[in-house]
């Protein structure tokens, strides 16, 4: 199992090449980060992040599913695992596990590159970035989470809903019927949606963000929390409703108002300009 570097392209082993890693604090770190993990490159030294791809995801869903009922199936029938030997079917789990594991590392997980930081604040001295300054409302954020569910969070919801439901609908007496799964299904799946719409809800924050944005990437700042994102890791960059989504590959998003901008003509060239800068490192 190997997965590339976004930037060199040098393969990156689990015992041969393998990523460097290094303990340290970054600045204005909770004492609980203290030994904070950063990864780097061995090849060409750039730092990276552990990224989980959608199919990752899909991937620890049908783990939890099998391992699940693999052993609700046994519970189920207990006959069967006598028959069997209880060491033997444990193993059957495990060697399930382990499967499903190597394929996730395979195919569901990577790395995108971290923006240095020193560059980008230099970047943003320099004049190259541009500085933004806002206040968000709460009408915006649901509208960025509108958006970025239309495009991908409604399959994750539906999945989980599914998982959900055949996880519920399970029983120590009998295998779930299709009916059984399906009601469980219905139930879940406006459970989770809820749940997902009023996070950013609940998390958010009316104070001042602070929003650096240039051809590395983009950075916010609100009080304290400060986020850093290489356009590398953006997955989509859309205006819509009078702002410009800026949505990750697992959901989350970073929603710049028009009203930012001092007239329609800074918004237009802001906007193509992003978009630009998100092109060419996705290429």
């Amino acid at each position: 199992m190997a997965q590339l570097c976004p930037q060199c392209h040098a393969r990156i082993g689990w015992f041969r090449n393998r990523i460097r890693t290094r303990y340290s604090r970054r600045p204005g770190a909770k004492w609980y980060r203290y030994f904070s993990v950063r990864h780097f490159c061995p090849n060409c030294g750039v730092e990276l992040r552990p990224v989980t791809r959608l199919r990752g995801l899909v991937l620890i869903m049908l783990m939890s599913a099998a391992v699940i009922g693999y052993f609700l199936f046994f519970i189920s029938h207990p006959s069967i695992m006598l028959r069997i030997g209880l060491w033997a079917s444990a193993g059957g789990g495990l060697l399930i596990v382990l499967l499903l594991t190597a394929a996730f590392f395979k195919w569901g997980f990577g790395y995108s590159v971290v923006p240095n930081e020193e560059a980008f604040a230099a970047a943003t001295l320099a004049g190259t970035n541009r500085t933004i300054h806002y206040h968000a409302s709460r009408r915006e954020v649901w509208r960025g989470y509108w958006k970025t569910w239309r495009h991908r969070l409604w399959a994750r919801q539906v999945l989980a809903a599914a998982w959900a439901g055949w996880a519920f609908s399970n029983s120590t007496s009998r295998l779930p019927s299709i009916t059984s799964w399906g009601l469980a299904f219905l139930v879940a799946l406006p459970v989770i949606a809820l749940v997902m719409a009023l996070v950013p809800q609940i998390l958010f924050k009316s104070a001042e963000r602070i929003v650096h944005v240039g051809p590395h990437g983009w950075s916010t700042e609100i009080g304290k929390v400060t986020e850093t994102r290489a356009w590398s890791e953006v997955a989509s960059v859309e205006e819509w409703a009078g702002q410009v989504v800026i949505a990750s590959p697992s959901g989350d998003a970073l929603v710049i108002p028009a009203r930012a901008l001092p007239d329609s003509a800074s918004w237009r060239q802001f906007v193509q300009d992003i978009q630009q800068w998100h092109r060419q490192k996705r290429g």
